[in-house]
C-alpha cells in the first residue's frame, strides 16, 4: 500500500521520464500483486472514493464497507473488513506523513 500511495500515482509519468527505468528505485520496488491481493487493492481503492473529506480525510466508515459487501459479497466477510481497516490505517498514516512534509516545506 505504501508504495502505491508514494510512487504509484506518478509511476507511468516517471517511467516515461527515464531512458532505462529498470534501474530506478521506484521500479525495482514496484510490487507484483497476486490475484487475491489485486482483488483487495481494487476493493480498497473503490471504498477509498467514498470517504468523507470535509476538513480533512476521514477513515473508511464501516457502513461503506458493509454497503460494498452487499454489492460484492466475499467468501470471508470478517477478514475483508479487518483487511480494509488495516489498509485504511496505512493509507491514513501516509496521508498524515505527506501533510507534515508539506507543512515543514512551507514553513521554511
Amino acid at each position: 500500500m505504501r508504495w502505491t500511495f508514494t510512487w504509484g500515482q506518478q509511476y507511468q509519468k516517471m517511467l516515461e521520464a527515464h531512458e532505462d527505468p529498470s534501474e530506478v528505485p521506484f521500479v525495482k520496488n514496484a510490487p507484483t500483486l497476486t490475484d487475491v491481493e489485486a482483488f483487495y487493492a481494487e476493493a480498497f481503492m473503490t471504498l477509498s472514493n467514498s470517504r468523507d473529506s470535509g476538513f480533512g480525510l476521514g477513515p473508511l466508515k464501516i457502513s461503506e464497507i458493509a454497503a460494498y459487501l452487499s454489492i460484492f459479497p466475499t467468501w470471508d466477510t470478517e477478514a475483508f473488513v479487518v483487511l480494509m481497516q488495516l489498509m485504511d490505517d496505512e493509507f491514513m498514516e501516509v496521508q498524515v506523513s505527506k501533510n507534515e512534509q508539506r507543512k515543514t516545506k512551507h514553513s521554511r
